[in-house]
Formats: C-alpha cells, sequence, structure tokens
C-alpha cells in the first residue's frame, strides 16, 4: 500500500504518478449563477493530461477509473464519522475542549 501526499488519499495497485494526475467531482456547476448539479457517478478528470477538463473519464475510457472512488469514498466515511464525534463550535460558544 503507497500513500501519497495529499491528505488521506490510499493508492492501491496503481502507481503513485497516476494517482497524483486524477481530480473527481461529486458536483458541478458551469459558471458562477448556473444550477449546481449532482452527479449519480462522480466525474473523473485527469487533470495532468487535461487541464482543462474537457473530457471526463467515465465517457472517455469507460469504467476503468473506478477504482477511485473506494479510496475516495473511505476518505469521506471517515470525515463524516470525525465531524460526528467532533462537532463544529457554534459562533460565540465558549469551547472547553472536546471530552
Amino acid at each position: 500500500m503507497q500513500e501519497c501526499r495529499r491528505l488521506g488519499l490510499i493508492v492501491r495497485g496503481v502507481p503513485n504518478n497516476v494517482s497524483r494526475t486524477l481530480k473527481i467531482h461529486f458536483f458541478t456547476a458551469e459558471s458562477t449563477f448556473a444550477p449546481i448539479v449532482e452527479h449519480t457517478i462522480p466525474q473523473v478528470d485527469d487533470i495532468k493530461n487535461d487541464p482543462y477538463e474537457k473530457a471526463e473519464l467515465w465517457k472517455k475510457e469507460g469504467y476503468s477509473q473506478l477504482w477511485v472512488t473506494k479510496p475516495v469514498m473511505e476518505i469521506l466515511t471517515n470525515l463524516k464519522n470525525s465531524m460526528q464525534e467532533y462537532p463544529n463550535i457554534e459562533p460565540g460558544q465558549n469551547f472547553d475542549g472536546y471530552r
């Protein structure tokens, strides 16, 4: 198991340099005032080879990038659990630390 230098992304079974070039979108908006679109399957872009994100990989390569969803979902699940265990502090609230 290799670890990427980005926070929390664990790379399994692929060269380390490949994982650093991928970007995942769960929601997108085409412009500032455009509606936000939630994707059923997250969009995966190769930002090194396609810096303008014109060729989304699901459409271009099919499901060959499906491996990306597992480590990302693990990160998001851990984040959600952490946010439940350590909730945000309300504005003006006295904070005595977590128990």
